[in-house]
């Protein structure tokens, strides 16, 4: 596997799945740094990642933020006077976050691109075509994620479960006009 860098930028509270556009505003140093960092030497490009504890102002570690992020294309830059910025950007694929390196300086991400090893057959099983499934590969990854990292318990595990279902009952009522059904 092809392993890839780019800026990135930690989220609180939400995650930006591929296909979703969205505006921010950033006051973290280190995230503004990253945006134009991004804009000026990675062809518009960043990671957006998002943090375990929305609380923690400064991230410092590979365990502060979650596995997988959503690499994005910076659509539109502008920074104010008190060293802050907003940034619409627009999520263009998921990604599996190898390494993070943070300093002062800058804030980049080593990736490795997973977009492709989701397959028609992960689609199907949600009644939809590949380029319809970004939110179902989303919550997927999150799925094997937790599992893996830090087990499920039952509880978990139903209210994930439940997300899902309601997710795959929006995504099939959305898909129904997409598949001429």
């Amino acid at each position: 596997m092809i392993k890839l860098q780019a800026p990135f930028f930690g989220i609180r509270g939400s995650v930006l799945p591929p296909g979703v556009q969205r505006s921010f505003v950033c006051g973290r140093e280190r995230t503004v740094r990253a945006l134009k960092d991004g804009v000026k030497d990675h062809g518009n490009k960043i990671i957006a990642i998002t943090q375990r504890q929305i609380e923690e102002n400064h991230p410092s570690s590979f365990k502060d933020f979650f596995e997988y992020g959503t690499l994005c294309e910076i659509e539109s830059y502008a920074e104010y006077p008190d060293q802050s910025a907003k940034v619409i950007i627009v999520g263009i694929e998921l990604v599996k976050i190898a390494d993070l390196q943070m300093s002062e300086v800058n804030s980049i991400a080593t990736y490795i691109k997973i977009r492709n090893n989701i397959t028609a057959a992960d689609a199907e099983n949600f009644r939809c075509e590949p380029k319809a499934d970004f939110e179902v590969d989303a919550m997927l990854i999150a799925l094997y994620q937790q599992d893996e990292k830090t087990g499920v318990d039952a509880a978990q595990l139903v209210r994930l479960n439940m997300e899902v279902k309601k997710l795959q009952e929006s995504l099939e009522v959305a898909c129904m006009g997409h598949n001429g059904k």
